[in-house]
């Protein structure tokens, strides 16, 4: 008798166990799949950051953080991915300060080498991301642990240590050979946004067809705090989403241009204290069906989101401001 309790009572146990754990994952859904494309990986991605801007995170953090998510996206740990992340911000400012002239090519090279080695490393090691999730207060990408130099200058080459690097800097081309390949290229690089801030939000205010219908027009603020000489490009989203039941069409659609101040249109079309753009029918890049479908039967629809990402010559920006839902506009 006493063992038959106590099978009953292990019984009655494995049942509560039971009833807890269904009752745990019914209260604690199980988080959505990773994404399967690169574009619903850098969707996740733009939408963190929204989420981190509105958590009054920094700029510079918030980079690391999207560059991160991306990384996530290929299969790694999350501190793997922050490892990553902080690498791929690091290469792209170096990239930004040689192109502009306030680096030297060869301090350049030796610089995204050390970077590099270290990407190598965290890739045959893992425990090194754990480390350095743990923290690394000087961001050389060596583990505050194993750091025996903590106080390293920013972006400074090191070795496994974390001390500064004394090995000689590798061969490169010169400064003026540089220069002519960044303009052979046509990348927006300019001297004069070496100290320049990160440009302000922009944003869409007005938009619809010209009135001849031969030109979709957008009205866009200017970046509040330009710097003189330095460019700041604009580059504008649109969001087209269009239903009908008529045309069988259901739709999605999202197209981004870049503009530059000049290329914003005078004449009495143009609206006074802002930049007006135009997107033209001719132009066969523009999806002009989705861009002017207008909803005329019960249950159609046709809604336009814009959003703007500021952009300066050194390729300096404060990410995509949120959408924003405009209904079209009637130009003079």
């Amino acid at each position: 008798m006493k063992r038959l309790a106590i099978a009953a009572l292990l019984v009655l146990l494995a049942l509560l166990s039971a009833w807890l754990v269904s009752k745990c994952r019914h209260e604690s859904p199980a988080p959505p799949p990773p994404p399967t494309t690169g574009a619903e990986c850098h969707q996740r991605a733009e939408e963190r950051v929204a989420a981190w801007k509105a958590e009054g995170i920094e700029q510079a953090k918030i980079e690391v953080l999207y560059q991160a998510e991306l990384a996530k996206c290929s299969g790694m740990t999350d501190a793997c991915a922050g490892f990553v992340g902080a690498a791929n911000v690091d290469l792209a400012w170096l990239g930004r300060a040689v192109l502009s002239g306030s680096m030297q090519p060869a301090e350049y090279l030796g610089r995204v080498k050390d970077r590099t080695r270290k990407l190598r490393e965290s890739r045959r090691t893992p425990a090194i991301c754990d480390a350095y999730a743990a923290g690394d207060a000087d961001g050389d990408l060596v583990p505050d642990a194993d750091d025996a130099c903590p106080d390293t200058p920013s972006l400074e080459r090191t070795d496994a240590k974390g001390c500064p690097d004394a090995a000689p800097l590798p061969p490169a081309p010169s400064a003026a050979d540089v220069d002519k390949a960044a303009k052979a290229l046509d990348i927006p690089v300019s001297r004069a946004c070496v100290d320049a801030p990160r440009p302000g939000p922009a944003s869409v205010t007005k938009a619809g067809l010209s009135p001849d219908g031969q030109s979709y027009l957008l009205v866009v603020t200017r970046a509040p705090n330009a710097t003189a000489g330095c460019e700041v490009f604009y580059q504008v989203g649109i969001r087209m989403r269009n239903k009908s039941f008529f045309l069988q069409m259901n739709s999605n659609t999202v197209y981004t241009r870049v503009f530059r101040e000049r290329q914003a249109i005078t004449g009495p079309l143009a609206q006074p204290g802002a930049m007006t753009f135009e997107l033209r029918k001719a132009d066969a890049t523009v999806p002009w069906r989705d861009l002017t479908f207008r909803a005329i039967e019960p249950g159609d629809i046709s809604q336009r989101y814009f959003r703007v990402r500021t952009v300066n010559g050194n390729g300096l920006t404060n990410g995509w401001t949120a959408e924003t839902r405009l209904a079209p506009s009637v130009f003079p």
